[in-house]
């Protein structure tokens, strides 16, 4: 499934693509900033975003042998919740997917 994937299934919960874009990306664009300023996005039943410091360390080409150095860096990370591992196990376990309410303007 990739993103056009889940802009279709919102679609048929919230009732218009344009919502269903809305929501995805709005979501997405809070989670990718929160966890570029080094803060963490928890997720209950689905897990955390948030982001990894790698130390500095040598690394060795494996071709000739030389080593080198790898500077420190960054790099995004998700964590699973349990629940989300359980269900992977036993996708049978799923609760029922329903609508999703809508909020009146």
């Amino acid at each position: 499934m990739n993103k056009a994937d889940l802009i279709r299934e919102l679609e048929g919960r919230l009732g218009s693509r344009k919502a269903a874009t809305v929501a995805l990306e709005g979501v997405f664009d809070i989670i990718l900033r929160q966890v570029a300023k080094g803060g963490k996005v928890s997720i209950t039943g689905c897990g955390a975003f948030d982001r990894a410091e790698r130390a500095a360390r040598t690394g060795r080409n494996p071709r000739t042998g030389a080593s080198f150095r790898i500077p420190k860096s960054k790099a995004p990370r998700f964590r699973a919740a349990q629940a989300f591992k359980d269900y992977t196990k036993k996708p049978s376990t799923l609760p029922k997917a329903g609508p999703v309410a809508v909020r009146a303007s």
